[in-house]
């Protein structure tokens, strides 16, 4: 058992697990869509100018920087606000995170989870690809069908421990996790084309949506 890093109630085994799910869940997002992720939120609420930053804040987005001397931008994640969009450089937060009394100890499959997350929803984007939007509009699973639902009951239902599942990075970057195993992409992706009900939703809707209390600890 090792002490772990709680953020957005999910445990991380180390700093640089933490900065590998981010990296992950940016790359996954559109540029422009509004982030709701729990564990991001609750990272940037801990930077010590969030209040100055945050004031009058709309939402937080996807947007790109330009990286320091060269020419090229990254995405990342920015404060809307309507004088101004501000990015707040979240890998230095997480270099500054302490042990406190938010720790927690719990087994080392935490940081499996946090990849099988990265690479379930990999193994559906062709599913959110094809519901129909607007411009500016985001894909949402109906609640009570939540994405992190729907990912739980497939699981319980494949009954192999978290830490036994074998997550492929083929091209060594996290954005491109996928599962070892075909049998199990496969049946995800049934599992979840059979029982998601999509919809596309202003921005603020997406933003709003009720979520779904899911009990990880309940998986094998």
């Amino acid at each position: 058992m090792r002490g772990l890093y709680m953020l957005g109630g999910q445990p991380f085994r180390s700093k640089n697990t933490i900065k590998q799910y981010i990296r992950g869940f940016i790359a996954a997002q559109p540029l422009g869509a509004t982030v709701a992720d729990p564990v991001l939120t609750e990272l940037l609420q801990k930077h010590p100018l969030w209040d100055q930053k945050s004031h009058g804040m709309e939402r937080l987005a996807i947007g790109e920087v330009k990286v320091l001397h060269a020419s090229t931008k990254c995405k990342t994640v920015v404060i809307e606000r309507p004088d101004a969009t501000v990015d707040i450089t979240w890998s230095r937060l997480v270099d500054r995170l302490q042990y406190d009394g938010s720790l927690r100890y719990v087994d080392d499959r935490a940081e499996n989870l946090a990849k099988i997350k990265i690479a379930a929803r990999a193994a559906i984007q062709h599913q959110i690809l094809k519901v129909s939007k607007e411009p500016g509009e985001h894909i949402d699973h109906i609640f009570p069908r939540t994405f992190d639902r729907l990912l739980f009951l497939f699981l319980k239902w494949w009954g192999v421990p978290i830490a036994l599942i074998k997550i492929d990075d083929p091209i060594g970057n996290v954005i491109g996790l996928r599962f070892n195993c075909w049998d199990l992409e496969t049946n995800w992706q049934m599992f979840h084309e059979r029982l998601a009900r999509l919809r596309a939703v202003p921005p603020a809707v997406n933003m709003a949506a009720r979520v779904y209390p899911v009990n990880w600890s309940e998986l094998p």
